[in-house]
């Protein structure tokens, strides 16, 4: 028996348990409704649970006392009914509390106001990855809080719920999740200046051939219209850094998702057991099919499959037609999947009974350690030297070449009509010494750069460089036998564009 539950993702026994008796209670009629409901998704947490629709949290119910406890936002409690109010010479509104809030669960009328009160508040985006995920049977969590890259300090979402139980940090969820990812057994950290928190949307299984396996993936969800997804062709989209920090978040956290996900399989298998039966009671389903856990949910949560962890998240991009297919959103694949990044692209993802966007890909992407070393060695160098590319600065300046996945070959491009001489650059991170050790090599083979080319000097790794602020720093050797120098600053999260040009210094620099 689990008498406490894991560092992230679990429920104890006794929690569950408490659930169950709850459905035959006089008090559990609001439960009995949310089991019934075929439109709602429940998520555990870490000896919680939160109630979604279209991503937004109707209840979290903690276990508070031995009993379970249910909270939600006041904002969901407004009742959507077209009513006047009228607003009197002193100022105030004529309002009758009891008409404009619901101040008592009245069964499955209030249950269905709250749904369409959290429907007014959601967009599109939401809305479809909502879809997607009632057509998924291997999702087993969404809405994904992770420490965040930049050091294991991050205010739990307990915490702040400590201060208003009914509100949560996060813009995207109103009712907060009550742990966040770690390491099994540390304490609950508190928020430092260098932390911060990832939300990725929808986590599920996949079979990748071995019968003694099932891999937990993590997905990231954008409408076809959001912005982070396109850039100009100078620059990265914003959706090539997210996923790059959240791969980062991923591996940092792959200890607690190992240990804690069993036990979340392991919850979700008892509250589907739950769910059938109050369905099976229930008049609307009595010429409805209940839909199938899938059996690799039932095979790690019994210990049949051993969880193995995908650390990059794949990008499910959505709501476009058949001419934005063709024309437009082609372009940004290309640019994207050139970036690196794994996409799978669906268009309406309204009225599916069954969907793919969260299923095994065709290709199974490298993911452990020794694949990805594999590869490495089998992959072909970057060249030494190359062709300028078109569309840089005028001045001595760094290319990022696009299209070698989580590995930029930097190189110093000399697009002036004479070459360059004296030629050394130097690599390193002021603000972590040990992450990004300082290096310095000439350029070239000889500390010439001639007109036209660029050389190799660095190899910038996304996943890993992009831990920390790089600084490039670049001395030429000028007609009269004097040191130039020049650097460029990368901030975290990776370059922002192909192309960064090099600010000169003074000499007293």
């Amino acid at each position: 028996m689990s008498q406490y539950p894991p560092a992230y993702r679990g429920l104890t026994d006794a929690f569950l348990d408490a659930l169950d008796q709850l459905v035959a209670a006089p008090e559990g009629g609001w439960w009995r409704d949310v089991l019934a409901h075929p439109d709602l998704i429940l998520a555990v947490r870490s000896e919680s649970l939160n109630v979604y629709h279209r991503g937004a949290s109707l209840f979290r119910i903690d276990f508070s006392h031995g009993r379970p406890t249910p909270v939600t936002h006041v904002k969901y409690l407004v009742r959507q009914r077209q009513t006047l109010i009228r607003l009197a010479e002193t100022g105030a509104f004529v309002l009758d509390p009891a008409h404009a809030l619901w101040s008592t669960y009245a069964g499955p009328e209030t249950l269905a106001e709250m749904i369409r009160a959290a429907r007014r508040l959601v967009g599109p985006e939401k809305t479809g990855v909502h879809a997607l995920v009632q057509a998924s049977s291997n999702v087993v969590d969404v809405e994904i809080a992770l420490e965040g890259e930049y050091g294991p300090d991050l205010e739990t979402e307990a915490a702040a719920a400590a201060l208003d139980p009914t509100t949560a940090p996060a813009a995207d969820e109103d009712v907060a999740d009550t742990a966040v990812a770690g390491v099994m057994g540390k304490a609950k950290p508190t928020r430092s200046s260098g932390s911060r928190q990832d939300r990725i949307d929808v986590a599920s299984l996949e079979e990748r051939g071995h019968p003694k396996q099932a891999w937990l993936v993590f997905h990231e969800a954008k409408h076809y219209d959001n912005a982070e997804l396109k850039a100009d062709p100078k620059r990265r989209p914003k959706i090539a850094n997210q996923v790059a920090r959240y791969t980062n978040s991923i591996r940092g956290n792959a200890g607690g998702l190992h240990y804690s996900y069993p036990h979340v399989c392991r919850a979700l298998v008892r509250l589907d057991t739950l769910r059938r039966t109050v369905r099976s009671h229930h008049p609307a389903w009595a010429d409805r099919v209940q839909p199938e856990l899938d059996p690799l949910i039932r095979d790690v949560a019994d210990g049949t499959r051993d969880l193995k962890i995908e650390t990059q998240p794949r990008l499910v991009v959505f709501g476009f037609d058949a001419d934005q297919r063709d024309g437009a959103w082609a372009a940004t694949s290309a640019r994207l999947t050139q970036l690196g990044l794994r996409v799978y692209a669906i268009g309406n993802p309204q009225g599916l009974k069954q969907s793919a966007a969260f299923r095994r890909p065709a290709v199974v992407p490298l993911t452990t350690p020794e694949e990805l070393a594999a590869e490495k060695q089998k992959a072909a160098p970057p060249l030494s030297v190359i062709p300028l590319p078109p569309g840089g600065p005028a001045n001595p300046c760094l290319y990022f070449m696009p299209g070698k996945g989580e590995v930029l070959p930097v190189y110093l491009c000399n697009p002036t009509q004479a070459p360059l001489v004296g030629v050394s650059v130097t690599c390193g991170s002021p603000t972590n010494l040990d992450f990004a050790p300082v290096t310095t090599a000439p350029a070239g083979a000889d500390g010439t750069v001639a007109p036209g080319i660029g050389v190799l000097v660095d190899q910038y790794g996304l996943m890993w460089d992009g831990d920390a602020l790089v600084l490039y720093e670049v001395a030429i050797t000028d007609a009269k036998g004097q040191v130039q120098r020049s650097r460029a600053l990368i901030d975290k999260g990776g370059p922002l564009g192909d192309w960064l040009a090099l600010k000169a210094l003074s000499p007293a620099s």
